[in-house]
């Protein structure tokens, strides 16, 4: 990647410069030729049969997404489980967005092979949209858990420190250059959701555009039965 070249990927602006990749502000530019590779994005080959993390901590509550790739009928539904017990202003939000539907209709607009899938913008579907039910933004909670090991790791995205909002991510690779700057806060829960995870990466592209249309037809939180 070219010393001067940046994309805005999670919220943060990822810059290149000598091999290293730099979180720092958001910025509207980006190489197309990088590839996001699980040694922070120098230039390789993306992995893509990583398997799903185990949860770092005991699962509170599910939420669902019932996702519709390019129009497909019926949707397919990802359960993501939250970590509500460590990070409950996280977790209370990301629920609150769902059950409320503001999160429903609204898109995955962008997807990066080898790297995540970003959702959450419910107010312009572009990345430069959507707000927390605590207002525009709120402050990090905790960057006890990791982007790491495994994939399907959910993480609130941002645009710097304490600027979390709407917009969250999903891992499909290992992203430890991302840890202590976003808030991990869930995972994907079953091996079912984890196949529509990378049924989504498969539209993606190394620039972020997805190919159609990522949208979430329906949210909630799952009831559980006992």
């Amino acid at each position: 990647m070219a010393a001067n070249t940046a994309k805005s990927l999670l919220g943060f602006t990822v810059i290149g410069g000598g091999g290293f990749i730099i979180a720092t502000k958001m910025s509207d530019y980006i190489n197309n030729e990088t590839k996001l590779g699980p040694d922070g994005g120098r230039n390789n080959k993306p992995e893509m049969s990583l398997s799903l993390s185990k949860p770092q901590a005991p699962i509170s509550k599910t939420v669902y997404f019932d996702v519709s790739i390019n129009g497909s009928s019926p949707p397919s539904r990802i359960n993501i489980g939250l970590y509500g017990n460590e990070l409950p202003r996280t977790c209370k939000n990301f629920e609150e967005l769902a059950t409320s539907e503001k999160y429903k209709n609204s898109i995955f607009h962008r997807v990066i092979p080898g790297f995540m899938l970003q959702a959450g913008d419910f107010e312009r579907g572009d990345g430069t949209g959507g707000k927390s039910i605590y207002g525009a933004k709120f402050d990090d909670e905790s960057f006890q858990f990791k982007h790491r090991p495994g994939a399907g790791i959910l993480s609130m995205a941002n645009s710097g420190p304490n600027t979390n909002g709407s917009q969250f991510f999903i891992t499909t690779n290992e992203a430890r250059w991302l840890d202590g700057k976003h808030v991990v806060f869930g995972v994907v829960k079953d091996a079912e959701s984890f196949k529509v995870v990378k049924q989504i990466e498969q539209v993606g592209s190394s620039s972020g555009k997805v190919r159609g249309v990522v949208k979430v037809v329906g949210c909630g939180v799952v009831v559980e039965k006992f």
